[in-house]
């Protein structure tokens, strides 16, 4: 058997078998590739049986049911890849056979970090991070986010891209190459939307190429992208390149259709806004003041919502258990409050929230929402969700009640 085999497992699954393709990375990913790609990152040793059953389908208590289950996810990679010769089993195990030829973009990813201590020289580190860049298409199997085995590696290799990029970066800017500066923050924030020094590093090469137009417009965008996620400010160093920038444009806009354009609300892939308005601490004390003065004007309520997470004892939970709940919180609040909402990360255990509505009775209803679609990941890993409502009304008055 003299086969050659291409696989890439970056930015999605390619399989390829003596050049004819197989599976491209835009393909689904049923279980038979998901098997194949699990042996050949373990492929220097036979995997048990129930080793792959635990990775593939999770924890089975009918272990024959799960033993067939895998037999038949064997049969169909084999007869993809149009051979049973192709995928062995011993010793009790199931393994990739070593006699194809196999080219793997995980492999040479490694062989080009490690290639990088290799030498101190600059032209060489440049070629290097360059093809490293290249090579990393995106993530590591991003279809498999659920299964752990493929998060840690996914982990591992982001790590490791992330590192390459801004050791690159560091490399272009001394030496004032600023259009090649530009080419792979690109790259590097299609890949990563949310990490702010590879933004740093683009901001930089703009400012010395005087591009303060691209500056200005650029900062609105990734602003807005920040601030979604993480609820935050870009980091200085950005905002003194921006307002540099618009310091020297100095620009008088007269057709105020431009500047609606500039405040319309936007999201990162253009998709239709939906759930309710997420933003920095900042940003909503200046929403509530405004409410405030606009309920005292209509006579109307303002109220907030405060929910904290907590242990079954009332303690804020570790830290590791508390950073996953309050992602899963919050998930829950995008996808259950409403569009005109407006919630905040208040502290590490706690969401600040300000509703649309200015009853006591909705507010509850709202709660019950919330609470019913967080209930099962409470349950499962035994915490409890506290609530607080504060009602303040036109004449300044104001209530605070707990709700259950």
């Amino acid at each position: 058997m003299n086969n050659l085999v291409k696989i890439n497992l970056f930015g999605g699954m390619s399989v390829e078998v003596n050049d004819s393709l197989l599976l491209n990375s835009n393909s689904k990913l049923y279980q038979h590739w998901k098997l194949l790609a699990y042996l050949i990152v373990n492929r220097d040793t036979s995997l048990a049986v129930r080793q792959i059953i635990c990775a593939m389908y999770g924890e089975y208590e009918d272990t024959l049911n799960a033993q067939n289950t895998l037999k038949n996810t064997v049969y169909c990679l084999r007869k993809e890849l149009g051979d049973n010769s192709y995928i062995l089993f011993n010793d009790g195990g199931y393994k990739w056979n070593e006699q194809n030829n196999i080219l793997l973009d995980i492999e040479k990813f490694n062989s080009l970090i490690q290639s990088l201590s290799q030498s101190n020289d600059i032209a060489y580190k440049k070629s290097i991070y360059k093809n490293i860049i290249d090579l990393y298409k995106g993530d590591f199997l991003p279809q498999l986010q659920k299964d752990q085995w493929a998060v840690d590696l996914s982990l591992y290799y982001r790590q490791k891209f992330t590192k390459a990029v801004l050791d690159y970066l560091e490399i272009l800017l001394n030496s004032h190459e600023y259009d090649e500066i530009l080419a792979v923050t690109q790259h590097a924030t299609n890949i990563d939307a949310y990490n702010e020094y590879f933004y740093l590093y683009m901001f930089k090469a703009l400012y010395f190429l005087n591009m303060n137009t691209l500056i200005v417009s650029t900062y609105i965008q990734i602003n807005k992208i920040i601030s979604n996620e993480f609820s935050a400010e870009v980091k200085n160093e950005i905002h003194k390149i921006y307002a540099d920038a618009n310091k020297k444009l100095n620009k008088i806009e007269l057709d105020i259709s431009v500047i609606k354009d500039n405040l319309k609300e936007t999201t990162f892939d253009n998709s239709p806004i939906k759930g309710p308005f997420f933003c920095s601490f900042e940003v909503f004390k200046q929403m509530y003041q405004f409410n405030v003065r606009a309920a005292a004007r209509e006579e109307r309520t303002v109220i907030l919502m405060l929910l904290t997470i907590a242990d079954i004892s009332d303690n804020i939970p570790q830290n590791k258990i508390l950073l996953d709940a309050m992602l899963e919180l919050r998930d829950v609040l995008t996808n259950t409050i409403r569009k005109n909402d407006i919630f905040t990360q208040y502290s590490k255990a706690q969401y600040l929230l300000m509703l649309s509505t200015d009853t006591a009775d909705n507010a509850q209803i709202a709660f019950n929402r919330i609470k019913n679609n967080f209930n099962s990941y409470l349950n499962r890993n035994k915490l409890n969700l506290i609530s607080k409502i504060s009602m303040q009304d036109f004449a300044d008055s104001e209530k605070t009640a707990a709700i259950q």
